[in-house]
């Protein structure tokens, strides 16, 4: 009895220190089972997982699955999982083996990889549980765009990578939900041009890489507008081209980009006539805004003419500027003068 009691008490005290230590073990959840587990951890890294793992822990506070083959994430793919602080999907820092029975942080094996997910397809509001996310990793996959509704709901995060993806395009508002953003990283990817509308109002950047990125400078003037906003950045990286010359972000002078014309709107006009047919004249200006630093003016004409009819003509109102007479009160005088024609005769039959 005694020598079952203390079993009992001495694997209860390794349980509780190999949750309190850290240390990988595999997970026992249902379909969990081939990934490693570390307290509300859970490593799924190098298995060529085809899909994100089901059965996730609601408690779980790190979730990992680099170097697999995933290529969405769902909109039930995280759903639920309030306590995620971290999401890794990528091979930067990329922990492959574990040693049985030694806590993670005295392993050495984070290291860079070659093979990554394949990630193309992020549902609108996957993130949209995951409040308390601070950490996303989403590099090397082959992600196109990042629209406005992919990131919705991460209010707490704070670093958010996507390097090396095949990204052209970001949408205005992509980033408006991640208010606590302090850095993002967004290297070697295919943008032309990155604007200041994709970000949130209050986000206080800490650091911003753009590098390796096909970026157009004077395709981006709103966004070095709004970089000079951004007081607190301590690292900020990125080229950009134009003018024949590739210029850091950083230093561009987007005072010197020509600004092509703009027309301005189409004034109302009058009719030319009072009644009849007749010709409306209409203009607009190039000031919205006028083109400036060598570009291009506005194409097209300034004036405008197009018919117009103020309706039937009369040949008591032409020239005269009266309005003419409705049909239906042209009616109302012929019976009124009918009427009156009877009553002189005597005849009231029709009254």
């Amino acid at each position: 009895m005694k020598i079952g009691t203390m079993l009992f008490k001495t694997i209860a005290v390794l349980t509780l220190s190999i949750l309190k230590e850290g240390y990988a073990v595999p997970c026992t959840e249902p379909g969990l089972t081939m990934c490693v587990c570390r307290g509300t951890e859970i490593y799924c890294e190098g298995l060529n997982l085809a899909h994100i793992p089901s059965n996730i822990p609601k408690i779980t506070t790190v979730l990992s699955f680099q170097v697999n083959q995933i290529s969405a994430i769902n909109a039930t793919s995280l759903s639920g999982l309030t306590s995620l602080k971290r999401i890794v999907s990528s091979t930067y820092q990329c922990s492959t083996a574990f040693t049985k029975g030694v806590p993670l942080e005295r392993q050495n094996t984070w290291h860079a990889l070659f093979n990554a997910n394949k990630i193309s397809s992020i549902d609108a509001d996957a993130f949209s549980d995951l409040q308390s996310l601070e950490l996303l990793l989403l590099e090397s996959n082959k992600i196109k765009s990042i629209d406005a509704n992919v990131l919705s709901g991460l209010t707490s995060l704070k670093t958010l990578r996507l390097d090396y993806n095949d990204i052209s395009s970001i949408e205005d508002g992509a980033f408006s939900d991640l208010r606590s953003l302090s850095k993002l990283s967004i290297d070697r990817n295919n943008l032309t041009t990155v604007s200041a509308n994709v970000f949130n109002k209050d986000v206080d950047l800490r650091s911003l890489s753009l590098r390796g990125n096909p970026l157009v400078c004077c395709a981006m003037a709103d966004f070095f507008e709004w970089r000079p906003s951004q007081n607190n950045i301590t690292y900020s990286s990125g080229d950009c081209t134009d003018f024949n010359s590739t210029t850091d972000i950083n230093s561009f002078n987007v005072s010197k980009c020509p600004i092509d014309g703009q027309w301005g709107a189409w004034s109302a006009g009058t009719c030319s006539v009072t009644c009849g047919n007749g010709i409306r004249y209409r203009n607009r200006r190039c000031d919205s805004p006028p083109s400036s630093n060598n570009g291009q003016d506005c194409i097209g004409s300034s004036t405008l003419y197009v018919l117009c009819n103020s309706g039937v003509c009369t040949e008591s109102c032409k020239g005269s500027g009266k309005k003419p007479e409705s049909k239906r009160m042209k009616t109302r005088k012929w019976k009124s003068y009918q009427y009156r024609q009877l009553n002189r005769r005597g005849d009231t039959r029709n009254k």
